[in-house]
């Protein structure tokens, strides 16, 4: 009897089963291949994907972020003008204004420096600029530019020199502060007011030397107003030729030995001078 259970026999080997064998190897390759590359460019693609979803969200974030800061900042403004509001509405005395504009027509510098003066009148202007806003804001930026012109000619005509007075006025300063700055510098930058006082007095009288004729004062004081226009009077002898003097701004008040229609800017004490002829 035969054996029914023999080894089966390895397949035969052809010439067609070896062609069909290296088809299918070369076809899995293929396959893999291209796995392999459309893997890689997912993969690409994905991480593309992610990081241009991280740009947008840090940009997101960064704007959320600038206008949180906006309006911490806008607030904070706010916050800032209504503090400045309620100092100025409640922590300033308020004044008058009809008493701080009548100061501010009869305040002159006097014996005062030009700073101290200009000090004095901005210090009104302040004054009166919050007193007629009366805590608006808006008032207080459309008066502060009016007020300020007024200041600056009130300045201008309250300077004890008139030179510098006609100079500031014909500047035309927008800024109160600056037409101070200047006639500060103006001042440093002429010379000296006595001189100028004796220039005009020499210029404007006839020296006459009567000391044979017993004639000649020496020790007594005499007040001369020197008033604008190159003309001179005096209280006590209206004819005096000036040899020494001592020159003081002129008060607020003006005397009423002053010709109508002048102004006075000085007086001056004379301690020696000659008598002139006098002038009918």
């Amino acid at each position: 009897m035969g054996n029914y259970y023999t080894t089966p026999k390895p397949p035969v080997e052809t010439p067609v089963t070896a062609q069909i064998g290296y088809h299918n190897n070369i076809t899995t390759n293929s396959v893999d291949i291209h796995i392999g590359i459309i893997s890689w460019c997912m993969l690409i693609i994905l991480l593309m994907f992610l990081l241009v979803s991280a740009v947008i969200v840090v940009r997101y974030c960064a704007k959320c972020f600038n206008k949180r800061v906006e309006r911490g900042v806008d607030a904070g403004m706010l916050r800032m003008q209504r503090v400045s509001k309620d100092m100025r509405t409640v922590l300033l005395a308020q004044k008058g204004a009809t008493a701080i504009q009548t100061k501010m027509q009869q305040i002159r510098q006097d014996d005062r420096s030009i700073s101290e003066f200009g000090r004095e009148l901005s210090e009104l202007f302040v004054d009166l600029t919050i007193s007629q806003a009366n805590g608006n804001s808006e008032s207080f930026s459309v008066l502060k530019p009016l007020n300020e012109k007024t200041a600056i000619k009130k300045f201008a005509d309250g300077l004890r020199n008139r030179r510098i007075s006609t100079i500031i006025a014909a500047r035309n300063f927008t800024s109160l502060k600056d037409a101070i700055q200047a006639a500060v510098d103006e001042e440093v930058s002429s010379p000296g007011t006595s001189g100028q006082v004796l220039n005009m007095n020499t210029n404007s009288h006839r020296n006459y030397n009567f000391r044979n004729r017993g004639n000649y004062y020496q020790g007594r004081s005499v007040r001369v107003i020197l008033v604008v226009g190159r003309r001179t009077c005096s209280l006590s002898n209206p004819h005096v030729a000036i040899t020494g003097t001592e020159v003081r701004p002129a008060p607020a008040t003006q005397p009423a030995e002053a010709e109508a229609g002048t102004q006075v800017s000085h007086i001056i004490t004379i301690t020696k001078f000659y008598r002139t002829r006098s002038e009918e």
